[in-house]
């Protein structure tokens, strides 16, 4: 009952934020909601860079249900919550995968190697971390989104699950936002083709999945979001500039590689600029209205940027020319080779799940396009745009060929390690933008293209509306088929949590919330994942400390093993290990089954 109403409250307060950012903006409720979300972003990272973490947090949720009051209190609000056919279909949505997620736990390395260690990190600790704070491995990744789920987990609690569904909160905030692109959202099909897009992520998602902290899949969708909203602000400049200047704000402190998607959304905004200049205007001017708010959204990246070189010494990830230079020598000739040859194979083959998406992102444009010009013999802008994406994804791909090149290890590197991850995010951005102009593409050629003049009448025959009507159909039919294959996945990958690593730690109650420098060390019998650094980087989260090392060989003899246990301060047994448990009967004459032990009073008895 007691979690119930904090997410109770937590949710009105959100919904008071959305209705005061609604009111005093005057834009839709496809936009204030990701707005809503990026402001609570930057009010908090500049909040922690003031020493005042925590203050700002409270100070967002007691504005927020106070606003939420005056809503309701406001004898204007007809309706307090509006539903639209977008509306419902996301929320029908959100629920599904709520219910699955609500018993869902994290279970990938990244989550504990960073994502999740650090919202962990921030909600105990209430500020930033600095150069002492050696729990934190990936210090130069910005907080972005982190600082989101800080917002969620410091009033609600801090859970797993809540984790989760914060974060797909905030992906379905972006949702929300990808509908403002419409010209006309009175025609269900053009929902139907956005809201079908938006589920079949899934499928290129399975690298990523939504069952877990990673913000490769939130990059491109704050991309989508922000090019939505500045497409529908278009008439309204001022606004438009400061919805520019928080969601790429935003977008630039969720990872150093939202470089490239700050680039694109930028871009477009030139672009916009450019082609709704009055002719008084000049070049001057159209410049400085596009640099001021540039320099405004990249401020936050650079903050952190300096945060990083004042406050840490070395990091991974961090961008070091020197670093770049010496990885790139280690692999000589040979090894360029073999990341040549099996980058290109990876790329062009069919079986390559990345590359299906953009063969099928490519094939809806050619297809619209021969369409458009060959049975509607209508004119279209859509060669342009293949031409802008296929640009999109060279770049793109180029930039993924450096990385393994020059940032990344060897071993990993001849193995291209995360592709696929990395690779999805362009699926989605190129998937997601062509969509958006598909549908205000065939938008202008409706037969009525007055939208005040638009009924359930305005088509040009009887079978025409048939087929607009059995299209909406199928892809109804479509997205539930997605939605499905999405939650059964994470449902199947709950069914083995007990036997992850993961769920052996949860198994045994060694999770604690109170930051240590106690001694761990993690024995497990499960070797790979104690060379891969997978039961470490739990453990750290875990048993949150920095000083937790993993161990499988015990091959000893009584000296040495009695020397390495004195090295610790507890021992944690995650599994029965038959060599651990042979050394520890010589000590105290029985086997540990799994669980938490104290090193002085095993060595005692």
């Amino acid at each position: 009952m007691l979690m119930f109403l904090r997410i109770s409250l937590w949710l009105f307060s959100f919904w008071g934020l959305q209705k005061g950012i609604q009111r005093l903006g005057k834009i839709d409720s496809q936009l204030s909601y990701f707005f809503t979300a990026c402001s609570i972003i930057l009010c908090l990272y500049f909040g922690a860079y003031l020493q005042a973490l925590a203050i700002v947090a409270y100070f967002l949720l007691i504005s927020g249900i106070l606003l939420g009051i005056l809503a309701f209190l406001d004898r204007k609000n007809t309706m307090l919550i509006t539903f639209s056919v977008e509306s419902s279909l996301l929320f029908i949505y959100f629920v599904i995968l709520v219910s699955v997620l609500w018993k869902t736990n994290l279970v990938h390395y990244d989550n504990f190697s960073h994502w999740a260690t650090i919202v962990k990190f921030l909600v105990t600790q209430n500020r930033l971390p600095d150069s002492m704070d050696t729990i934190i491995s990936f210090t130069s990744y910005p907080m972005g989104s982190a600082l989101f789920l800080y917002y969620t987990t410091k009033f609600i609690g801090y859970y797993e699950p809540i984790l989760l569904i914060s974060q797909a909160f905030l992906i379905f905030t972006c949702f929300y936002a990808f509908f403002a692109c419409l010209k006309d959202r009175t025609r269900t099909l053009f929902i139907m083709i956005l809201f079908t897009g938006i589920v079949s992520f899934n499928y290129f998602n399975i690298a990523i999945r939504m069952d877990n902290l990673l913000v490769d899949f939130l990059l491109p969708l704050i991309a989508l979001a922000s090019i939505s909203g500045l497409s529908a602000l278009r008439s309204r400049p001022i606004m438009q500039a400061i919805y520019f200047v928080a969601t790429v704000g935003v977008l630039g402190i969720i990872k150093n590689s939202a470089i490239f998607f700050v680039i694109l959304v930028a871009a477009y905004y030139l672009y916009l600029h450019l082609t709704k200049e009055s002719k008084c205007s000049t070049r001057t001017h159209t410049l400085l209205h596009f640099l001021l708010p540039v320099i405004a959204a990249v401020l936050p990246s650079r903050l952190w940027s300096w945060h990083v070189s004042h406050h840490f010494t070395q990091s991974k990830h961090q961008v070091n020319l020197s670093e770049y230079q010496q990885l790139f020598q280690e692999k000589d000739a040979s090894i360029r080779s073999t990341i040549h040859e099996k980058f290109l194979h990876t790329v062009f083959s069919f079986d390559t799940l990345s590359t299906q998406g953009i063969i099928l992102t490519f094939a809806l444009l050619i297809i619209s396009y021969f369409v458009i010009r060959l049975y509607l013999k209508r004119q279209t802008h859509l060669l342009r745009w293949i031409v802008i994406e296929a640009l999109i994804v060279f770049f793109y791909y180029l930039g993924i060929y450096a990385m393994f090149l020059f940032s990344m290890p060897t071993q990993e590197a001849i193995v291209l390690a995360g592709f696929e991850r990395y690779a999805s995010s362009i699926v989605f951005f190129c998937l997601g933008s062509s969509l958006f102009v598909l549908v205000r593409t065939f938008d202008d050629l409706l037969y009525e293209p007055v939208f005040a003049k638009r009924t359930y009448r305005s088509f040009a025959s009887l079978k025409s509306k048939q087929l607009y009507q059995i299209s909406t159909l199928l892809l109804v039919f479509c997205s539930l088929l997605l939605i499905l294959s999405e939650t059964n996945g994470i449902l199947f990958t709950n069914k083995t949590y007990d036997t992850t690593i993961p769920g052996q730690f949860q198994a045994i109650n060694a999770d604690t919330m109170e930051l240590n420098q106690s001694r761990y060390l993690v024995v497990s019998a499960d070797k790979s994942s104690v060379d891969s650094y997978l039961v470490q980087s739990v453990g750290k989260y875990t048993l949150f400390s920095p000083n937790v090392e993993a161990r499988e060989n015990f091959i000893m003899d009584d000296k040495e093993f009695n020397a390495l246990l004195s090295q610790y301060d507890y021992i944690v047994l995650l599994d029965d290990h038959y060599t651990f448990n042979k050394m520890i009967e010589k000590l105290i004459d029985h086997p540990l089954q799994p669980g938490v032990y104290s090193v002085t009073k095993l060595i005692t008895k």
